[in-house]
């Protein structure tokens, strides 16, 4: 039995050498470096972070109105998001990472990232469904 087990591996690990997943071949070049590719569901999509806390008026106006308009619903859908309350321990790891390309401590801060992890465009406050859907759309060009 232990035998068997121990070719099983083997032949395992051949395998995964031979044919590498296509979830590790399409990110490669994910550097990681503003975000941990573990938040990254699909490595096909952009991602949008957003930097928030529960206390926040304009952060709460963004998620439940604004985020929820159907223009903008959809092109969320196409997105993997990611929302990152400053409060929590996760939150606080992570945000700091974001001051290089213009978060300063004030949310809603939005970052969007390419399918490799490299910064898009950043927007700092919140909008109106017109303009947060223009900022969405540097995503797909």
């Amino acid at each position: 039995m232990r035998r068997s087990l121990t070719l099983i591996a083997v032949i395992a690990a051949f395998l995964t050498i031979i044919f590498p997943s296509k979830v590790n071949a399409q990110n490669k070049g994910y550097d990681g470096k503003f975000l941990p590719q573990t938040y990254v569901t699909d490595s096909e999509k952009p991602t949008l972070v957003m930097l928030t806390a529960s206390w926040c008026p304009p952060c709460n106006t963004m998620k439940k109105q604004v985020m929820k308009e159907k223009d903008v619903e959809e092109a969320l859908g196409k997105m993997n998001v990611v929302l990152l309350d400053v409060d929590t321990k996760e939150g606080k790891e992570l945000a700091p990472g974001f001051t290089e390309v213009g978060f300063e401590n004030a949310i809603p801060y939005f970052c969007i990232l390419d399918k490799n992890g490299k910064v898009v465009k950043a927007l700092t406050g919140g909008t109106s469904a017109e303009q947060f859907l223009k900022f969405l759309s540097s995503a797909f060009k």
